[in-house]
């Protein structure tokens, strides 16, 4: 099973020169405890990072 996180909103760096909305999805899988793949939207700025391989303790 893997469940799909969603983020819609601004972000803005601490000292406020950058500001963006934002779409950010996260695909989890509960089992392997972490995400198996993250996509980040920002104005012209698009972001994609995907796991590749993972061992899971079946025990």
């Amino acid at each position: 099973m893997v469940y799909s996180i969603k983020y819609k909103g601004k972000i803005t760096n601490s000292r406020g020169y950058y500001s963006a909305d934002t779409v950010d999805v996260h695909l989890y899988a509960p089992k392997a405890k972490t995400f198996i793949k993250l996509t980040q939207q920002q104005k012209d700025y698009f972001y994609v990072e995907e796991l590749l391989n993972i061992l899971i303790n079946t025990r």
